[in-house]
């Protein structure tokens, strides 16, 4: 039972909002799911990813009427050299777009829902 899961992790399980990332890797419906260790990813690189996600949008991206490079979301997603450079596109995307680097509409964006969402590189340095 989750309930007998969770005294055994947090002192208090009967309090959701004192669970933090610690203590929990999955939310589903509203209910954290324990995490035995803390999460951490070691030798995550946010600088080092975003400039490999650049690199890549300066290969495959064309100019578009504003004379900016874009491309849409899923050849990005399906770029297979890049796929092999990233530890999490989702995330690198997240992080550029945060530091003025890339632009597109919404706070992410996931393959089908998301793949001809147009993506613009606004810094390519």
């Amino acid at each position: 039972c989750l309930h007998h899961i969770l005294k055994l992790i947090h002192p208090n399980p009967t309090d959701p909002s004192t669970l933090t990332l610690r203590h929990c890797a999955v939310f589903s419906a509203g209910v954290p799911i324990p995490h035995p260790y803390p999460i951490t990813m070691s030798g995550y690189d946010v600088d080092h990813e975003i400039e490999l996600l650049v690199t890549c949008l300066k290969r495959i991206c064309e100019p578009g009427e504003d004379g900016q490079l874009q491309t849409i979301f899923i050849k990005i997603f399906s770029d297979e050299i890049l796929e092999q450079q990233l530890e999490s596109l989702v995330g690198t995307m997240k992080a550029a777009k945060k530091r003025g680097i890339i632009d597109f509409k919404g706070q992410m964006l996931l393959q089908g829902a998301h793949d001809n969402v147009v993506v613009t590189l606004l810094k390519a340095d």
